[in-house]
């Protein structure tokens, strides 16, 4: 697969994780908004990059004594850092780091995951460290996801209370919905 199809799967699994529908090579956005699969820009705007960012701190925020915590997304010219975390069950520290990767390579005590791979941001910029990261992440996000029939909501948080793992965002919304319409 060349670059330019992969780019363009990569961009699929990234507009489908943040929500969006695809039917015969059209996405469809929020608002009535439409476009076809390869104008997709996540792997060429920041702009694009940058919405997914924040959806990923929401998605893996929770509340805990009443106050909200985020995860977060950090990233520099040499590395890309992912800290997910909304609850004790499941937590992931992905990086990409410019350094060789071994067993020495430090690792977050705190998280249960870890997935550190090399990247070369000299040659490829921080942008497309960002990007590769998100896909890596979707990817990892997507084989933890929530797939019981009934899954059962946990208070302030994106979990599912049977079986632990996450609850995708559409079917997190129709369950909320659910919920508050039998109160």
């Amino acid at each position: 697969m060349d670059n330019i199809e992969n780019n363009i799967e990569n961009n699929k699994l990234i507009t489908e994780f943040v929500g969006n529908i695809i039917r015969d090579n059209i996405v469809y956005f929020p608002m009535l908004q439409e476009c076809k699969v390869d104008e997709l820009e996540y792997d060429s705007s920041y702009d694009w990059l940058m919405s997914v960012v924040d959806f990923i701190e929401e998605l893996g925020s929770y509340s805990i004594m009443g106050k909200k915590l985020y995860s977060t997304v950090k990233f520099s010219r040499s590395n890309v850092e992912i800290y997910f975390s909304p609850n004790q069950d499941l937590q992931l520290h992905l990086q990409f780091i410019t350094g060789k990767v071994n067993k020495n390579t430090w690792r977050h005590t705190m998280y249960k995951h870890h997935i550190i791979k090399q990247f070369d941001f000299k040659t490829h910029g921080k942008q497309r460290g960002l990007y590769e990261a998100i896909v890596e992440f979707i990817k990892w996000y997507n084989k933890n996801e929530c797939l019981c029939k009934n899954p059962t909501i946990q208070k302030d948080t994106k979990q599912c209370g049977k079986c632990k793992l996450y609850i995708n965002r559409v079917k997190h919304i129709l369950l909320t919905q659910n919920n508050n319409h039998e109160k």
